[in-house]
């Protein structure tokens, strides 16, 4: 498969390969803390589940389980074939892969914020919601400083929901 050059140039980031290949094994280096922040946003989703009686916080919570499960089989992917990765384009191909994994968890994380936000009224499953993805996002951006790109998309993928969520309860506090 030949790369167009305007690609390639995409895909050689500004810094040397030896230091981006350390960001990337980075993104990869901790299936552990995957695990175990899955398993507790999961658990958290869950709990504003049987609180707020909502069918929809069930199905995040075991979306995200989903995701999670996939995230760690791609880390056992990337760890086996690490080996062989020695260019630009291979190892933003896998950086690019964690950040739609990473994504894809942030933005259930997201649409359960506004969940709680358009569809209920409960102030603890309100806060819960926010307080647990905030303190995710904090987690997140700062293991994952390496890479811009995975912390501006991860951003946007909660803030959107969010943002959306607190204007839809039409108080102007809120929507400040």
């Amino acid at each position: 498969m030949s790369l167009q050059p305007d690609r390639i140039e995409q895909a050689q980031p500004d810094v040397p390969l030896d230091i981006y290949t350390s960001q990337v094994d980075s993104l990869y280096s901790e299936s552990r803390t995957l695990l175990f922040g899955s398993v507790a946003i999961s658990v958290a989703t869950l709990i504003s589940a049987l609180k707020a009686g909502e069918f929809l916080f069930f199905a995040i919570a075991w979306l995200i389980i989903a995701v999670a499960i996939g995230r760690v089989w791609d880390f056992r992917n990337y760890l086996r074939s690490r080996p062989q990765l020695v260019t630009y384009e291979h190892f933003h191909r896998w950086e690019r892969r964690y950040v739609i994994g990473a994504s894809a968890t942030v933005a259930l994380l997201g649409a359960w914020c506004f969940a709680a936000f358009a569809w209920t009224h409960d102030p603890f499953v309100r806060v819960f919601s926010m307080s647990i993805t905030l303190a995710y996002l904090i987690g997140i951006t700062g293991r994952n400083f390496g890479s811009a790109r995975l912390v501006l998309v991860q951003i946007m993928c909660a803030g959107i929901p969010i943002s959306a969520g607190l204007l839809t309860v039409g108080d102007g506090y809120y929507m400040a």
